[in-house]
């Protein structure tokens, strides 16, 4: 049984019951995935115009009160201090320019205060074996660092029972370094 029949000249369309289903249902499917991406665009667009916002806004100065993440995500930061190397852990499988590699993060303890901030010192490359972690340079004496905060409760995708193994982390769950480390730390 056909609902619809239709002639073009010697052409005859006369879809099924079923066709006609699927046809509506990937219309409407189309329709509404065009909005979701339009929903997107407009919420990047947004987040775009808050970080560049938040770029043209004098730094702020980290100390021992603890920031509002909300309200300083995306700002620039500034602090004084140094590095604490001794609790300092690696991102596992991160490549750049195709080479296997390592995020360093490492704390920085804020001069004169008992807290610190947690600094992604960028990418080392792994060692010829995964045995031994690099030992990146570490600047000496009191820093002035300046920089972006960034939320690091970032969700990724990771295996059952991927938890870290010393300073070798897969990804870098926030909380529970919070927890480890003997200093109060800064949310971003």
């Amino acid at each position: 049984m056909h609902g619809l029949n239709f002639r073009f000249g010697r052409w005859r369309f006369a879809p099924g019951v079923r066709p006609t289903l699927a046809t509506l249902f990937f219309l409407v499917l189309t329709v509404w995935l065009g909005h979701w991406q339009s929903s997107r665009a407009e919420y990047k667009r947004g987040l775009q115009a808050r970080f560049d916002a938040a770029l043209r806004e004098s730094p702020i100065h980290v100390g021992s009160t603890l920031l509002d993440r909300e309200s300083v995500l995306y700002r620039r930061l500034e602090v004084a201090g140094h590095f604490d190397a001794a609790h300092g852990i690696f991102i596992d499988n991160r490549v750049h320019a195709g080479v296997a590699g390592y995020h360093v993060l490492m704390p920085f303890v804020v001069d004169g205060e008992r807290s610190a901030i947690l600094v992604n010192r960028g990418w080392v490359a792994a060692g010829a074996t995964r045995a031994h972690l690099p030992v990146p340079p570490l600047p000496p004496g009191r820093l002035r660092l300046e920089g972006i905060a960034t939320d690091p409760r970032g969700r990724y995708f990771e295996f059952a029972g991927a938890a870290p193994k010393g300073r070798l982390w897969q990804n870098l769950d926030f909380d529970r370094y919070a927890r480890a480390y003997p200093l109060p730390l800064q949310p971003v």
